[in-house]
């Protein structure tokens, strides 16, 4: 009987070892694979909240979609008042609610000489009509750090629902959150306010049923030898049983 357990398990995980296919991870791309419609406010979260409508979604299209941040397209997204858009860093999520956040530096517009002063910079992103804690661990899904940057979370959307996404670029010189643009430089720093922003759809292809090749083929004749074999056993030990 033990003999048999372990010949059993043993055909199983041949036949799931065989068979296990696992689907590349593709993007970060724009549109979706498909197409997708747009609309809204399109304009640079620089300049203060941005508002983007993402449908139309061809779910034929995909297997799995996410959505979220794209540092490789066109460089990490970042901002800055010094001249360099410093690379964000993901700080944590809520809700709908995703926060990226780095450093900069500021001259003090009202200063003598315009001094120097340390400044944050945050990128919010709020994602509505996927639920209410849509974000999902980037990591979790193939998207890790060293290959797509700090994209830290991302949403769901495999299902092709229309969805809104809120995004705002905002600075704190020490005086509380402003959108990037709204922050006054000193006139030596004029001009040297920075922002960097891409979003874009991560995805795998859809499965697809074929006319089994050679390896299914393979698969399908050891399920069948195993089966074969089981039930010879079977009638075997039905055999001894009935000598007996």
């Amino acid at each position: 009987m033990k003999r048999m357990i372990l010949f059993t398990v043993a055909c199983v995980a041949v036949m799931l070892t065989v068979g296990q296919v696992q689907a590349a991870l593709l993007g970060p791309v724009y549109p979706a694979p498909g197409g997708n419609t747009f609309s809204g406010n399109g304009v640079s979260g620089a300049d203060g909240l941005a508002i983007w409508n993402l449908g139309g979604f061809d779910t034929n299209e995909f297997d799995s979609l996410y959505y979220g941040a794209d540092n490789v397209n066109y460089g990490p997204n970042g901002a800055g008042l010094d001249g360099s858009a410093n690379s964000f860093f993901f700080t944590g999520a809520s809700g709908q609610t995703a926060t990226w956040a780095s450093n900069t530096l500021w001259r003090i517009h009202n200063s003598p000489g315009g001094s120097h002063s340390g400044a944050s910079t945050r990128l919010t992103m709020t994602v509505e009509g996927l639920g209410a804690n849509p974000w999902i661990d980037a990591n979790s899904v193939g998207i890790n750090i060293g290959t797509y940057g700090d994209v830290g979370v991302v949403v769901d959307n495999s299902a092709g629902v229309a969805f809104t996404v809120k995004w705002e670029i905002e600075a704190n010189t020490g005086s509380g959150w402003q959108a990037l643009n709204s922050v006054l430089q000193h006139s030596d720093h004029n001009g040297r306010t920075r922002s960097s922003f891409a979003t874009g759809f991560y995805s795998t292809e859809p499965v697809v049923d074929t006319v089994p090749e050679p390896t299914s083929m393979a698969i399908f004749g050891i399920g069948a030898l195993c089966m074969g074999a089981g039930a010879a056993r079977r009638r075997r030990k039905e055999k001894l049983a009935a000598e007996a």
